[in-house]
């Protein structure tokens, strides 16, 4: 059995409830949005509340706009960039002021027991964290997979070696960790990381502050999920992640949507999906506090003939927390939790 677990923005902010939705996000952002170029196309309706589209509209090249108007907004999408970066980062620093829920820490090690594959859509390092401080001997890579670098490689010898069995997490829309040149368009383009915080290691922040130091001239990797992200593509590490997201899904019998909404928007996760259970059937299961997902699941996604939908996490403000107490204790096993037992009268 094969489980693949999509994490959204509504998963970070279950385990913490400072981390931003996309329209607190948005509001937080747009007060960090100096450039001409961002400042005008922000006050345009169509971007109102919604700074990822902000960030598609920027990075794209607009058939109407001269050259020097397309060089104008890919500078304003680089800032802007750093403005989601920093402001995501500040409200995850903020809230790992206090240890995270038992609730969480216990999901990722089921997740680390059963080398569950976990998509997750968000920018910020929650699930990073949280397993560095809880597994053993697990550090940032062993969880991505990934050619990334850590900053002071730039400047130092890197050598190889193999990797713990333990979940895999593909950060399908970047990282506030991972940094790049800011041009997109070059296929061999170098990502490198700076090691996520750790609570009481001093000679782990020594090693961070290394890596910042090595990155200053790079630009945070925040890829917006919207419909024309496909320039980010031509990297080869990108690549890479989203053909191992494709093989997880290929091979997936139980799809958990946990605080991620399906948005119209985002395309290129909802092609994936698509065309990569339309060949098996399976499971999903929405956890998410809207009762009215459930109808955008088989909206041109999953194939309503071969999958079938649950709905036992579906409502109520903990819900993520009953579905990670939930699949720690027997969900890994199998079956599905009845709604009698998890969903209380009035949530659905």
């Amino acid at each position: 059995m094969g489980d693949v677990f999509i994490l959204g923005a509504g998963f970070s902010q279950a385990v913490f409830c400072g981390m931003p939705l996309l329209a607190d996000l948005s509001l937080r952002v747009g007060a960090l949005a100096q450039s001409p170029a961002s400042r005008r196309a922000s006050s345009t309706p169509l971007f109102a509340g919604n700074v990822e589209l902000l960030l598609d509209y920027l990075c794209s090249r607009q058939p109407w706009h001269s050259e020097e108007e397309t060089l104008s907004n890919r500078a304003a999408f680089l800032m802007l960039s750093r403005a989601v970066a920093d402001t995501v980062s500040e409200a995850e620093n903020h809230s790992f002021s206090t240890a995270p829920p038992e609730w969480v820490v216990g999901l990722v090690r089921a997740w680390h027991d059963h080398r569950a594959q976990v998509l997750s859509l968000n920018y910020d390092t929650i699930v990073e964290r949280v397993a560095c401080s809880s597994l053993e001997q697990i550090v940032e890579p062993h969880l991505w997979r990934l050619p990334v670098c850590r900053g002071i490689a730039r400047t130092s010898m890197v050598f190889g070696g193999t990797f713990p069995a333990t979940l895999r997490l593909l950060k399908l829309h970047g990282s506030t960790n991972w940094y790049y040149s800011g041009n997109f368009d070059n296929p061999g383009d170098q990502i490198y990381y700076v090691a996520v915080p750790r609570s009481g290691d001093d000679k782990r922040e020594e090693a961070r502050q290394l890596d910042e130091e090595h990155v200053r001239d790079k630009v945070p990797l925040v890829i917006p999920p919207v419909a024309t992200k496909t320039g980010f593509y031509a990297n080869d590490t990108l690549r890479l992640l989203w053909h191992d997201a494709a093989r997880a899904v290929s091979a997936a019998d139980r799809v958990f949507l946990i605080g991620y909404s399906l948005p119209a928007t985002d395309l290129t996760l909802r092609y994936l999906l698509g065309t990569n259970t339309r060949a098996r059937s399976g499971q999903v299961h929405v956890v998410n506090p809207d009762v009215g997902i459930e109808r955008r699941l088989f909206d041109g996604v999953f194939d309503s003939r071969n999958w079938t939908a649950g709905s036992d996490f579906v409502g109520g403000l903990d819900c993520v927390q009953r579905f990670a107490e939930w699949y720690a204790a027997s969900g890994a096993a199998g079956g599905i939790a009845s709604q009698a037992s998890h969903v209380s009268e009035g949530r659905l």
